[in-house]
């Protein structure tokens, strides 16, 4: 059951979410519009995810805040474990197909949890919308240096400043885009 926390700011105008949880047994209540948001959000979330190699929770966690009335620290949790499962699959593929460097992502993984259970200790302490601030602060940033990036990149293969080779010579010579068929 979840807990209802109280609006911090209360909008007039704002529609009801088309995911509302049930007063009464405080449970989402299942309809179409509520199947069709949560499955559109969750498609782009995995697509994304596919297409750019990063977690989810930049779209899950805005999309299941406009699109419910769940508090926000469920909804983050939610997010955590969407995210959780669906990178599990990815995980057991990747390590039934021998590619996960373990004495990286061993120490990596240690290094994820007690900042996960740091940024826990730390938004427990915080007013929800101060989170949910913090959240989209940090989200904006990252787009921005992934713009930043992107226009880099453009910028360079237009006959600009040349970005970093990502492969190398030494291995192969040229990059994979460049090699001869055989």
């Amino acid at each position: 059951h979840l807990r209802r926390e109280p609006e911090v700011v209360e909008d007039a105008n704002r529609q009801p979410p088309p995911c509302q949880i049930d007063a009464s047994s405080g449970r989402l209540r299942w309809t179409a519009a509520c199947t069709r948001i949560l499955a559109f959000a969750g498609a782009t979330a995995g697509g994304l995810s596919g297409l750019l190699g990063v977690g989810g929770g930049f779209v899950i966690v805005p999309a299941l805040a406009r699109a419910t009335d769940i508090p926000l620290k469920s909804i983050i949790t939610t997010s955590l474990a969407v995210i959780a499962l669906v990178s599990l699959s990815g995980v057991l593929a990747s390590v039934a197909a021998g590619r996960v460097t373990w004495a990286i992502a061993l120490p990596f993984a240690a290094g994820a949890v007690a900042g996960i259970l740091g940024g826990r200790f730390i938004a427990g302490r915080l007013a929800p919308h101060h989170v949910q601030r913090a959240f989209g602060i940090v989200a904006a940033v990252v787009a921005i240096g992934m713009v930043v990036k992107a226009g880099w990149l453009v910028f360079a293969g237009c006959g600009g400043l040349k970005p970093v080779r990502t492969f190398s010579r030494r291995r192969g010579g040229r990059h994979p885009a460049h090699r001869p068929e055989y």
